[in-house]
């Protein structure tokens, strides 16, 4: 357990110091959106201002706008959350601002997937990608380079999210889009993916121990359990 213990420390410093590529705003403090009073939405904003570097998609549709701090929705958009936050709304994970993905219900709107995406070139030396990510459920959400979807694994467990890692080495200085997808699902009436803190590290992803992966089937349980009651 010390072992792993000190990877996980290491990878995480690591991916401080490496530099991100050609990739930018992997955090989304770059935002530059209105402050919203708490139990608020600020309505639509547009995409280049809420989430600088990013495409926003509503299935195959680009968006020119996503949601601030939205309250309730029914269609498929991506949406910006913070800086600040009631505690009956969803928090941010790191920092004033987090990205929200909401897939589009079933009832009143055609249901689609919802994504971000952005072009970039993977930092040499990177052997890992990580973020952290609230209630990661890989049968309806997918983190894709190029088309292909990465192999998450848990890193470390947060208070209210828990940080993945994908091994990334074979893609190294490689060229393409990194995009971020919830897709909707049967029997649901939205899905969401919450995420945030996205970085490039040159250690490789520790293997996921036993706790580890206990703590990430209790957080994914109670974050089913939270939602459904939305």
């Amino acid at each position: 357990m010390r072992i792993l213990r000190l990877a996980l420390c290491s990878l995480a410093v690591s991916s401080m110091a490496l530099a991100q590529g050609t990739f930018r705003n992997l955090n989304f403090e770059q935002a530059l959106v209105p402050v919203v009073p708490p139990d608020q939405s600020g309505g639509l904003v547009a995409t280049a201002d809420a989430i600088p570097g990013w495409i926003a998609w509503a299935g195959t549709n680009q968006l020119s706008q996503v949601y601030l701090n939205p309250v309730a929705l029914g269609t498929a958009t991506p949406a910006i959350l913070g800086p600040f936050r009631s505690p009956s709304q969803t928090q941010v994970i790191e920092g004033n601002y987090s990205v929200q993905l909401f897939s589009g219900a079933g009832i009143l709107f055609e249901p689609a997937s919802a994504a971000v995406s952005q072009l970039g070139i993977i930092p040499i030396g990177a052997r890992s990608l990580l973020v952290r990510i609230a209630g990661y459920d890989p049968a309806i959400h997918s983190v894709s380079f190029n088309g292909d979807v990465l192999s998450l694994v848990p890193v470390l467990t947060g208070q209210t999210d828990i940080q993945y890692g994908a091994d990334i080495s074979s893609l190294a200085g490689v060229s393409g889009d990194l995009r971020f997808t919830t897709f909707p699902a049967p029997g649901r009436p939205f899905t969401s993916l919450l995420f945030d803190a996205i970085s490039f590290s040159d250690q490789a992803v520790p293997e996921p121990s036993v706790l580890g992966l206990l703590a990430v089937a209790v957080s994914l349980l109670g974050w089913r359990f939270a939602n459904s009651k939305t």
